[in-house]
C-alpha cells in the first residue's frame, strides 16, 4: 500500500463523525492491507510509530516544522510562519503550500514509517538538523494531501476521532462482517495491549491466530476499567447482595514484570 492511499483513508476517516462509518471504512483498510504492512498502519492511524507503552515520540516541535516545510517548498521560515498562523493547522498549511505542484512518488506505508522511525530516532548533537533534513526530504516526496496527514502525524496531531477500540470493532467486522468476534479479540488485546500484533496475528491466521498470544514479560496487561452506571441504585442492583465499596485514592497504576528465564543483578 502507498502512503498516498493510506492518506485516502485518513480524509474519508476526518469527514464522518458515524462511529459506525469509521468501522466499516478501518475495516475496508484492514481487508486491502497486506499483512507486512498491517502493524505500521494500525500504529499510524493512531497517530504513532509503535504501541503506546513504548513512547516513541517525534520530537518535533511547530518551530521545527515550520523549518522544514519552508526548506522543502523553497520559501522562507517567515513565509510559511506566517500563513501557518493564518491556517491555524499544519495540515492545511501543507495541503495549501504544495497544491498541485508535486506528483507523489508513490512510496509505501512501509518507508514512509521507516524514515518516520528515523525521525524520532535521531537524537545528540546535532540532531535538531538532521531532523529538519529528514523531513523536508520527506515532505519533497509526496503529494499535498500525504503532506497534509504527514505534518500532523509529527506534530501529535492526528486526532482522526477515534481510538484503539474502534479498530477491535474493525478487525471483528472484517473477519466476521459484524462485531460478534469484539470480545474475543478484546480479550486478546487485554493480555498484550500491542494493537498492531493484535490485528497482524488476525490478518494472517484469522481469529484462530489469537490463540498465540499469551503473558509476555514486558508487553502490559490492560488496566480493568469501571463500568460507569447512572445513580448508586444501578449499581447496587447490578452487584447484588454482598457488595463491598471502598474509598477511591488516586494515584498511578503499576505492573511489575518478573521474567524467570532472565538473569537479574
Amino acid at each position: 500500500m502507498t502512503f498516498q492511499e493510506l492518506a485516502s483513508y485518513f480524509a474519508r476517516l476526518e469527514e464522518t463523525s458515524s462511529r459506525n462509518e469509521m468501522t466499516e471504512i478501518l475495516a475496508d483498510l484492514f481487508t486491502k492491507t497486506d499483512k507486512t504492512e498491517i502493524e505500521p498502519v494500525c500504529y499510524l492511524c493512531l497517530g504513532g510509530l509503535a504501541p503506546r507503552y513504548r513512547k516513541v515520540d517525534f520530537n518535533v516541535a511547530e518551530k521545527l516544522l515550520v523549518r522544514s516545510v519552508a526548506q522543502s517548498f523553497g520559501l522562507t521560515p517567515a513565509e510559511v510562519q506566517i500563513k501557518f498562523k493564518q491556517l491555524g493547522d499544519a495540515g492545511d498549511l501543507v495541503l495549501e503550500l504544495a497544491g498541485q505542484k508535486r506528483p507523489d512518488k508513490k512510496i509505501s506505508v512501509r518507508e514512509v514509517f521507516g524514515r518516520l522511525e528515523e525521525v524520532a530516532l535521531v537524537a545528540g548533537q546535532g540532531s535538531v538538523e538532521h531532523k529538519l533534513r529528514l523531513l523536508a526530504s520527506l515532505f519533497g516526496d509526496l503529494e499535498a494531501r500525504s503532506g497534509k496527514y504527514l505534518a500532523r502525524l509529527v506534530l501529535g496531531r492526528l486526532r482522526l476521532g477515534f481510538s484503539d477500540v474502534t479498530l477491535l470493532d474493525a478487525l471483528s467486522v472484517m473477519v466476521a462482517g459484524n462485531k460478534s468476534a469484539r470480545p474475543e479479540i478484546e480479550r486478546a488485546y487485554n493480555v498484550r495491549a500491542d494493537i498492531g500484533q493484535v490485528v497482524s496475528l488476525v490478518k494472517q491466521f484469522g481469529l484462530k491466530g489469537l490463540k498465540k498470544v499469551q503473558l509476555t514479560p514486558g508487553i502490559p496487561v490492560r488496566a480493568a476499567l469501571a463500568e460507569r452506571l447512572p445513580s448508586a441504585e444501578k449499581i447496587i442492583e447490578k452487584i447484588g447482595e454482598g457488595g463491598v465499596l471502598e474509598p477511591k485514592i488516586d494515584g498511578f497504576r503499576v505492573q511489575i514484570h518478573l521474567d524467570r528465564d532472565r538473569h537479574y543483578r
